[in-house]
């Protein structure tokens, strides 16, 4: 009987760190944070958005959990919508995850999706919306309405910065 090759392991080249390096290094990405009033009375960063100039691929990891929230809903049909492929696009707010709402946080997570297409000049399904915060309580879409249009004409290659954690990760 005759003996399994050895498989050879190669020693893979480790990836060049860019110093400062982050969502925006690639040329095309830009990004911005806003505080566009999540947080009732406090100047929080609450809505971000990173995009593309052009549409590019895209993969999402989704949870398996039974009850998800609005905008993992809204992101994947949108996915699937674009065969599994390119968006321009990912809208983040923080301060309510819209998770626990019923349709009417599917209704918000849309029309989040549909004001930043607007806003880019892409179709609605090339927008991803993430969502993160207190949870069963429907988000109010007045926020999305103030930072959508200023997160997008303040989106720029140095924008990233604003979207960082308070301890600067």
């Amino acid at each position: 009987m005759r003996r399994p090759r050895a498989v050879r392991h190669h020693e893979m080249p480790s990836l060049a760190t860019i110093d400062g390096g982050g969502v925006t290094s690639a040329l095309g990405f830009t990004a911005s944070g806003v505080r566009a009033g999540f947080y009732e009375g406090d100047d929080r960063l609450d809505c971000a958005l990173v995009s593309a100039d052009i549409p590019c691929p895209c993969a999402a990891l989704f949870t398996h959990n039974a009850f998800s929230a609005a905008p993992v809903d809204v992101s994947r049909d949108h996915l699937r919508r674009v065969s599994f492929g390119f968006v321009r696009a990912v809208l983040i707010n923080s301060g309510n995850a819209n998770a626990l709402t019923g349709e009417n946080g599917l209704e918000v997570a849309r029309r989040s999706a549909s004001l930043a297409a607007g806003e880019l000049g892409c179709r609605e399904d090339e927008v991803l919306v993430a969502s993160t915060g207190i949870m069963g309580s429907r988000p109010p879409v007045e926020p999305f309405e103030r930072g959508v249009p200023l997160a997008c004409r303040r989106a720029s290659r140095d924008g990233a910065r604003a979207n960082r954690r308070r301890d600067g990760r």
